[in-house]
């Protein structure tokens, strides 16, 4: 169900499920898709393993088999095919224990607006200046998703740099109403003065 009307929501909800069941077969199923010649069961091995886990209460979910997702991820970064390669960078940002960061950012300028988006998921959060500069760079970008994601990682970050500050100032002129939302949230965390006029 998962790799059939692949994109599809009910493709999602396969995946979804199939990410809720932790045990070593989901695991080694997973491990013999990514060997696979096909982009789409490499794709689709990378989507259930980045966010793998085992319930352990009623509302309460474990990662599960973190460190063959982390494996994983990291090969599938070096993947051919844009397809695996925006599941991997959405990936990392699922597995944030994942140190990818230099990987990703050398994805910051792929062609494919679906591998830029994911490196802007994958970046968020990251304190670090190279991810924080790739997302600089990224909340410029010609997608509007990209930009999005990418101006609410630098919303959330805690760095405060006369960089960050004129991406997000800039940003609250962006034609897209969430990226100038996004923007202004992450000036009025810094205190910035020139937030005060626009609210």
């Amino acid at each position: 169900m998962a790799l059939q009307a692949w994109g599809s929501e009910p493709s999602w909800n396969a995946i979804h499920k199939l990410r809720g069941r932790g045990t070593p077969e989901t695991v080694a199923r997973c491990q013999r898709l990514f060997q696979s010649r096909n982009w789409r069961k490499r794709a689709l091995a990378v989507n259930v393993m980045c966010q793998l886990s085992i319930r352990s209460g009623k509302r309460r979910s474990t990662d599960y088999a973190v460190i063959q997702a982390h494996a994983m991820l990291l090969e599938a970064l070096k993947d051919p095919n844009p397809g695996v390669l925006a599941a991997a960078a959405f990936g990392c940002g699922h597995r944030r224990s994942l140190d990818a960061v230099e990987s990703l950012i050398a994805l910051s300028a792929h062609a494919c607006d679906g591998v830029r988006l994911g490196v802007a998921f994958g970046l968020c959060f990251r304190e670090d200046g190279g991810a924080v500069e790739a997302l600089i760079q990224l909340a410029g970008d010609r997608d509007d998703e990209v930009r999005n994601w990418a101006t609410f990682g630098l919303a959330e970050v805690e760095w405060d740099t006369p960089a960050v500050r004129d991406c997000l100032w800039r940003n609250t002129r962006d034609p897209f109403d969430e990226v100038r939302e996004e923007a202004l949230t992450g000036l009025e965390k810094r205190g910035d003065p020139r937030v005060v006029a626009m609210t």
